[in-house]
């Protein structure tokens, strides 16, 4: 069954760019995940994640040890999260849902490896 929502944010996204045979494998291979508004998404020193956001509102946050918090980003349908960490190493943010949200959950490894093969920054 295909997903409308997820088409749309990828329509949107940089990656309908990418070939046809590479979207439709990131397509098979992640998944969805709906979230209230409120819920942390991903902590920080968790392991790299990749994600399309696909309805909803996210934050990427930055928080110090006292507890305070600075907004680094804020992303909506078609952007994509994580991809930086793929390239430039492990981040120490924390994301959130805003307002209730849906994300389409690539796996780091497949599009480590998508990244690769499509040629790396040329073809992502």
């Amino acid at each position: 069954m295909v997903d409308r929502e997820v088409e749309d944010a990828l329509a949107r996204s940089f990656l309908a760019d990418l070939p046809a045979e590479v979207v439709g494998r990131l397509r098979a291979e992640g998944e969805r995940a709906d979230y209230p508004a409120g819920t942390t998404v991903y902590r920080a020193g968790s392991g790299p994640q990749a994600a399309l956001v696909v309805h909803g509102l996210i934050r990427v946050y930055l928080a110090s040890v006292e507890g305070r918090q600075v907004t680094v980003r804020y992303a909506r349908p078609g952007d994509v999260l994580g991809i930086a960490v793929l390239v430039g190493g492990p981040a120490s943010v924390a994301v959130q849902a805003v307002e209730p949200s849906g994300l389409f959950r690539i796996s780091s490894l497949d599009a480590a490896r998508l990244y690769a093969e499509s040629g790396g920054p040329a073809g992502l």
